[in-house]
């Protein structure tokens, strides 16, 4: 009989520590040691709806890889977008100045007139620092485009 704590828990347990559970365990060190040594990736999951949010799914390529291998089930293969990379992020830091659009221009406003403006389709965050200011209009147009703002 062997006393163990539970992940997470401060409870203890009576646990029998049998032939089976150390035959279990062992079985499930080995397969971990098989698969670090593992020189190969895992075949992708079929038709995993997973797969669509996955941050890996762009190196993945799980429906191109199983229409190749004649795994693919649905026959048809999500479209896939590469991010864009070319946007960059935006920062107000200037004390009173403020955030506005002009047509399809994000502009930096100060008193002493526009002290930058950028394309909105170039603009991958808008980072708004101290006393600065975005206008209501900036920020639906940022947020429908998936832009995010961080005050």
């Amino acid at each position: 009989m062997g006393r163990l704590y539970y992940a997470g828990s401060k409870t203890l347990v009576d646990v029998p520590i049998d032939d089976a559970l150390v035959q279990q365990t062992r079985g499930a060190i080995d397969g971990a040691r098989t698969t670090k040594e593992r020189t190969a990736i895992p075949p992708p999951l079929v038709d995993s709806p997973k797969c669509a949010r996955c941050s890996l799914y762009a190196i993945c390529l799980p429906d191109e890889i199983n229409v190749l291998r004649g795994a693919h089930r649905s026959g048809a293969i999500r479209p896939f977008g590469a991010p864009a990379d070319d946007r960059g992020p935006v920062y107000v830091l200037e004390p009173g100045a403020r955030a506005d659009l002009n047509a399809e221009v994000l502009e930096v406003r100060t008193d002493a007139g526009v002290a930058a403006s950028v394309p909105l389709i170039e603009v991958g965050s808008l980072s708004l620092f101290g006393n600065t200011h975005v206008s209501s209009q900036t920020i639906l147009t940022l947020l429908t485009r998936d832009v995010p703002v961080f005050y």
